[in-house]
């Protein structure tokens, strides 16, 4: 499964890269359809920290900088609880085994699959319906960005011999996402609800362009069996 920690880096990178992919999805959401920021989830944000604290935290962007750091520390321990129990399976287990048997690619775009049709009555049943988006639209968007991300996370477990770093890697990517980016983000328009969220189609995109690039790099993976 995976147990050993690897080389730091790994997981250094695992909770990084997905401060990085939100930075680039969400920020490309802010300069077209969706508003940063949003201003009453701050002044909310904001009262709370000063009454945490005990001073004055005057600056929205203090605020941010201290919400993202909490998001990538301490805020990792409750969805690391459930990446933990989830990773255990799709990287601790599924990803090695499928190695065995097939190269990289397949075994990404297999257990991708897998993973992203995982997620779909959670896109059908709730997040559909709370954002007002098209739900074949919105399976879509999951998928493609699904499996963008499970290349990444494949990749990341392979290298690293840790399923770790996939732990990691969900727990922020759940953290940074649905405790910073989508909290920040401003609805402008019901635009901003297709292309913003972490099943909206700018961190798709991202997300799968992200994975080809590691897909690239998958000859630095030791060799499969198949």
């Amino acid at each position: 499964l995976g147990w050993g920690w690897g080389k730091t880096r790994y997981q250094v990178a695992a909770v990084l890269l997905p401060l990085a992919l939100g930075l680039v999805g969400f920020g490309l959401v802010w300069l077209t359809v969706g508003g940063f920021y949003d201003g009453s989830f701050i002044t909310e944000l904001q009262s709370e920290m000063t009454a945490t604290l005990g001073f004055d935290v005057a600056s929205p962007y203090i605020a941010m900088l201290v919400l993202v750091l909490v998001s990538g520390t301490v805020g990792l321990l409750l969805p690391g609880i459930f990446a933990f129990g989830e990773e255990l399976g799709w990287r601790g287990f599924l990803v090695p085994e499928l190695y065995k048997h097939a190269s990289f690619t397949k075994t990404a775009l297999i257990s991708g699959l897998i993973w992203s049709v995982y997620h779909y009555p959670l896109v059908i049943w709730i997040e559909a319906d709370e954002l007002g988006v098209n739900t074949a639209y919105l399976l879509i968007a999951a998928t493609v960005g699904g499996i963008g991300l499970s290349t990444i996370m494949a990749w990341l477990r392979l290298k690293s011999g840790s399923v770790w770093t996939a732990v990691f890697f969900h727990a922020a990517l759940n953290s940074y996402n649905q405790g910073f980016f989508e909290n920040l983000t401003e609805t402008t328009s019901k635009l901003t609800n297709y292309l913003s969220g972490e099943f909206g189609l700018m961190m798709s995109l991202v997300a799968v362009f992200t994975g080809y690039l590691f897909w690239r790099k998958r000859d630095a993976l030791p060799p499969s069996q198949s």
